[in-house]
């Protein structure tokens, strides 16, 4: 893994473990697979899939998709991470869910 791979990892940990405290829910299989497998292949098959992040729907119905794995695909510091169409994904389910 590259750096920013490392540094992505992190901040996906990070919010998955928020994610999972603020709805008080167990995400703890979900963090231990990136954890052991990696964030980038982790995420990349979810989008490529079509599939939402765990618990993407509560966070939205509770106003707090920063805690979302989508919110880490779209900032900047990873954009070089992901094709266009992975972020452009992101980004629009962020969109149509009112964070932006």
């Amino acid at each position: 893994m590259n750096t920013k791979e490392i540094l992505f990892q992190k901040a996906l940990t990070d919010q998955m473990k928020g994610a999972a405290e603020f709805l008080q829910i167990d995400l703890s299989r979900i963090v231990h697979q990136i954890e052991k497998n990696g964030a980038l292949p982790y995420v990349q098959h979810l989008l490529h899939r079509g599939l939402e992040s765990p618990a993407f729907l509560d966070l939205a119905k509770n106003d707090r998709l920063s805690l979302s794995l989508e919110a880490v695909v779209v900032r900047p510091e990873f954009g070089e991470l992901f094709s266009d169409e992975e972020v452009n994904l992101c980004f629009e389910r962020l969109c149509e869910n009112g964070y932006f």
